[in-house]
């Protein structure tokens, strides 16, 4: 008797972990539902999914750096800096292709620029990226002179986010980015050591995986994804701005918190695993906006729900970290 109840037990508690974030995303959807009849207006929840979209990019991005054991504290101002650079140049009457093109090299820069300080000074990332913050926020303020590009005529006239199908562009963008996500680490070597060596960097360096050169292209790539977000961003909101990425860091870190989960475990055997749960993390936080405003919450109680949200996240996060089978040391 107390041996079959405690096999419910461990079950229970087992579908209780692996589908937590689901459960939680689908009770702030009932309960805003009931607090707000707008909630789940069609018009309302397109635009929850349109206006959200962006978050998919960053938050893919950021996936490629923490999943593999790293941070990245300084992706608002990389973000901030691409959207300068992308309105410095349409500013000065430069082609909208040429102004992205900038634009992503400059967000490679900055990747690269975190992956040298880390790598060549050994220092942890979230003390090299809280550094590099200062950095790039210098240089956009410099190339700025801390003011926003308002006028940038070359948007109005080119329609680079026409709606295609009733999806606006921008939100195909974000679902390429999520395939690539699960492409990359369900079906790539690649993404297989960025996953081991977020599991156990010293079990990595034993077979003979340059773990640098991962580090350096994951950082690469994420941002290349930040400068894709900035990119879009400077397009939706028709300004460039120094202060355009701002606090955005924390958002993808609580969505990544949220999203990874199935790739801790390597769980993800196909390509739809990790990009279902990271786009449930995004969903959280489109709702817990979404549905805050609806429900007219002051400003200080949005911030205090984004706070315990972001406990949960790194909770959850770390608990299932702390519970990999890690290789043994010899």
């Amino acid at each position: 008797m107390m041996e079959r109840f405690s096999i419910r037990h461990r079950l229970f508690f087992k579908f209780l972990n692996q589908y937590v974030v689901a459960l939680f995303l689908g009770s702030l959807i009932i309960g805003f539902s009931i607090i707000s009849h707008s909630f789940l207006n069609a018009e309302n929840l397109l635009f929850l999914i349109t206006h959200n979209s962006p978050l998919i990019i960053m938050a893919v991005g950021l996936s490629f750096i923490m999943v593999g054991g790293g941070i990245d504290l300084s992706l608002g101002y990389q973000i901030s800096l691409c959207s300068v650079v992308m309105g410095y140049l349409l500013a000065n009457d430069a082609h909208p292709l040429v102004a992205m093109a900038m634009a992503v090299l400059t967000g490679v820069a900055c990747g690269a620029l975190n992956a040298a300080v880390i790598i060549s000074l050994n220092i942890p990332p979230f003390a090299a990226t809280l550094a590099t913050q200062f950095i790039f926020r210098a240089v956009a303020n410099t190339i700025s002179s801390g003011r926003a590009y308002t006028r940038l005529p070359q948007i109005g006239n080119w329609n680079v986010l026409k709606p295609l199908l009733g999806i606006t562009t921008h939100t195909w963008i974000a679902l390429l980015c999520l395939l690539l996500y699960g492409l990359i680490f369900s079906l790539t070597p690649f993404g297989t050591y960025v996953k081991a060596l977020g599991e156990n960097e010293s079990a990595v360096k034993r077979i003979g995986i340059r773990v640098n050169r991962v580090k350096f292209v994951s950082y690469i790539i994420g941002s290349f994804f930040f400068a894709i977000q900035a990119i879009i961003l400077t397009f939706l909101n028709g300004v460039a701005s120094p202060s355009t990425g701002i606090g955005m860091e924390i958002i993808a870190i609580t969505v990544v918190f949220l999203g990874c989960n199935s790739l801790l475990r390597n769980e993800s055997t196909n390509i739809i695993s990790p990009m279902f749960h990271l786009g449930l993390g995004v969903m959280i936080l489109a709702v817990l906006e979404n549905g805050m405003l609806l429900a007219g919450w002051s400003v200080n109680a949005q911030l205090l729900v984004r706070g315990f949200v972001l406990i949960f996240a790194i909770t959850l996060y770390y608990r299932r970290k702390i519970n990999l089978p890690h290789a043994e040391d010899s």
